[in-house]
């Protein structure tokens, strides 16, 4: 299961399981504590972590759960707002 942090404050956040998360909700990712990416479903193609706005870090999946463990293992944290 992918924790997601959730960032109220810069010094207040707390976690919780990304299945708790909304699938409309905006997922960004954080590599090295600097704002990386969004994690976002393309119609037709499925689910990526756009870089930049356009590069993805891997590739689509078809479940969101699939593209945070990708980014995960290239070294992203997951955070909504």
């Amino acid at each position: 299961m992918i924790k997601v942090i959730i960032e109220t404050r810069p010094d207040e956040s707390k976690s919780i399981y990304s299945k708790d998360v909304a699938e409309a909700t905006p997922i960004f990712a954080k590599k090295e504590g600097r704002l990386a990416g969004m994690v976002v479903n393309e119609k037709g193609k499925g689910w990526i972590l756009k870089i930049g706005g356009k590069y993805g870090c891997s590739s689509w999946f078809l479940c969101r759960d699939d593209c945070l463990s990708s980014g995960e293992k290239f070294g992203y944290e997951f955070y909504i707002v």
